[in-house]
């Protein structure tokens, strides 16, 4: 379920968005995995989060290593130029898969009509969810839905005021008003705002030194001759995504060059015919330029 926040009234010669969700089926999903008991016992029982927890094992570490080398590669063919897209098909053949995959199927979408509430506070969060339920007939047609966990995705603000009502009801979270029932999930757009926003604030720069680091976004920003940015008054998040990827892609271009010997693209595209060699260049470029381990010790 997506959530859009709604706005206050406005005069009529304006546009008025209205609180409006949409209803998505899980797929391949039965009863008994969205049962709700086994669902809080397993929450209940989580142990406190150590640092063991979210330290890779070696497999994990071994997956994240082959998907960080298909990354380079994919900016390597995809951005180097006419002539590294000989080795398409190899990359096609190469990407990285998962056991925990699904099958491609269509997945279908049911929008629910708009809503006049306020959504920014906690009790319109409330509201919203209420007239959902009411909306869909789940209070009355299907009572077994009380024994099933329900997913609700939407922004971050919206998570948080949803859980903020799960909180508040710690030691009475049965039933309806409990809001234990609940599996919040922040929206994936959401996310990637949040991971341009930090990428910006630790690689833009200062601005008293922007025009002598050429480390920084802030000098690449300048050197492209894009339109100044201020991370007081930040742009919209596709202008900041084209600056962080622009110089990523130019960076790894750079750094295959370094560890190739070659003095250009051209003649890179020319000289290796081997995806093996391909590969092997996209590893060292990891290991040499991207390694935390290394930048630590240093």
């Amino acid at each position: 379920m997506l959530k859009l926040e709604s706005t206050s009234q406005y005069p009529k010669d304006t546009q008025e968005n209205g609180m409006a969700a949409t209803a998505i089926p899980l797929f391949d999903a039965k009863p008994e995995d969205i049962d709700l008991k086994k669902f809080q016992s397993a929450y209940l029982g989580t142990p406190q989060l150590n640092l063991e927890n979210i330290v890779h094992i070696p497999q994990e570490c071994k997956t994240f290593k082959n998907n960080l080398i298909y990354t380079i590669l994919q900016i390597v063919v995809n951005h180097g130029g006419s002539r590294l897209k000989k080795f398409e098909q190899d990359l096609k053949k190469h990407q990285p898969e998962i056991l925990e995959k699904i099958p491609t199927h269509k997945t279908n979408l049911y929008p629910l009509p708009s809503w006049n509430i306020d959504e920014s506070s906690i009790i319109g969060n409330a509201e919203v969810d209420k007239v959902i339920i009411k909306e869909l007939q789940l209070d009355n047609e299907v009572p077994e839905v009380a024994n099933h966990v329900r997913f609700v995705g939407g922004d971050q603000l919206s998570i948080a005021r949803c859980q903020a009502l799960e909180f508040k009801q710690a030691g009475q979270e049965k039933g309806y008003e409990g809001f234990f029932w609940g599996a919040w999930i922040t929206g994936l757009f959401h996310g990637k705002v949040a991971d341009a926003l930090g990428t910006l604030l630790t690689h833009f720069g200062q601005p008293d030194t922007i025009s002598q680091n050429a480390w920084t976004l802030g000098f690449h920003n300048g050197h492209i001759d894009r339109l100044p940015i201020t991370l007081t008054s930040l742009p919209t998040y596709h202008t900041s995504c084209d600056l962080i990827f622009v110089s990523l892609y130019a960076r790894v271009l750079h750094c295959l060059l370094l560890v190739s010997k070659y003095t250009s693209l051209e003649e890179y595209a020319l000289k290796v015919n081997k995806w093996e060699t391909l590969v092997e260049h996209t590893t060292k470029i990891l290991e040499v330029y991207a390694n935390a381990g290394l930048v630590d010790k240093l």
